[in-house]
């Protein structure tokens, strides 16, 4: 029986550019990842391969399975897991089915899909998460038996071609070009600020000439607070792009998240962020002034 991932390797490679390895109307690098490994034992037959999708930073795993032994398998989609090379885990996503029961001689067709963080000091500084890895592990713990326990004590490689991988860090790679921007605090805590119950936390870095500045509030405090996003300023210049112009009424134990974009020049090494943009309901300004940043050396 040919087997159904040989077939998916074959269009996948038909559909790609010859010269970076890209199917052309994806909006990102798109990589294949393959893997040297099936896996044929305790009734599991397990082969797969791996790419990019065309939304930024995804993996997905696409498998063929199936079930050689007389008892059901689950497929417990929860449980999937793919690592990088720092052994750094990411859950699944996007999981409609997260229960497949696979009866004996039953076979699927299935897929997985990953937003791996690849650079965790990167992703705790400023939530970025790197760029895509030349090589991934899936742990098959998530093919169970009846009582939800792994089959198979196993983990399947997936690696990138090197001439393709080396041409999407050339022309996506991002890391190499980011600069952080820390916020010059007198007292600070996780770079969280705690102003009458309310926490506030910013993080600012530039790729190239694009300042990305991300703001999060979490209101603790009695008081109701009004964000007005088209009013933060970057030294005096309104920002470039912002969800909405509409004020926002965080109220208590309510939340804001929002990153905006700004052009810069890229030799940029200080800048002071205005806060006016956050008041209390009653007109009064939440910071008395605005915040500081300084290029990381």
């Amino acid at each position: 029986m040919k087997n159904l991932i040989t077939l998916f390797l074959f269009v996948f490679l038909w559909s790609c550019n010859d010269d970076e390895n890209l199917i052309p109307d994806c909006d990102t690098a798109c990589l294949l990842y393959s893997s040297s490994q099936i896996i044929d034992q305790e009734g599991i037959y397990f082969e797969s391969y791996a790419k990019t999708s065309s939304r930024k930073g995804e993996v997905i795993i696409v498998f063929y399975l199936k079930n050689k032994s007389n008892t059901n398998f689950t497929i417990n989609r929860s449980q999937a897991q793919l690592a990088t090379k720092e052994h750094v885990r990411s859950g699944a996503i996007q999981l409609n089915d997260i229960e497949i029961i696979l009866a004996p001689n039953q076979f699927l067709t299935d897929s997985l899909v990953f937003e791996p963080i690849n650079a965790l000091k990167l992703y705790q500084a400023i939530q970025h998460k790197g760029d895509l890895e030349n090589a991934y592990s899936l742990d098959l713990g998530f093919i169970q038996n009846k009582e939800g326990i792994g089959i198979i004590e196993k983990s399947v490689l997936f690696s990138a071609q090197e001439e393709a991988y080396n041409s999407y860090i050339k022309h996506h790679g991002e890391e190499s070009l980011i600069s952080i921007f820390e916020p010059q605090l007198e007292s600070k805590t996780n770079q969280e600020i705690l102003t009458n119950g309310v926490n506030s936390e910013f993080t600012a870095y530039t790729i190239k000439d694009t300042l990305f500045m991300t703001i999060r509030i979490v209101n603790h405090g009695e008081e109701v607070l009004i964000i007005n996003p088209s009013a933060f300023h970057i030294n005096e210049s309104t920002t470039t792009k912002y969800d909405s112009i509409q004020n926002i009424v965080i109220r208590k134990g309510e939340r804001y998240l929002n990153t905006f974009t700004h052009k810069i020049s890229p030799k940029l090494k200080e800048f002071t962020l205005s806060l006016s943009a956050i008041k209390y309901a009653t007109g009064e300004h939440l910071f008395d002034q605005g915040i500081h940043f300084k290029k990381e050396d």
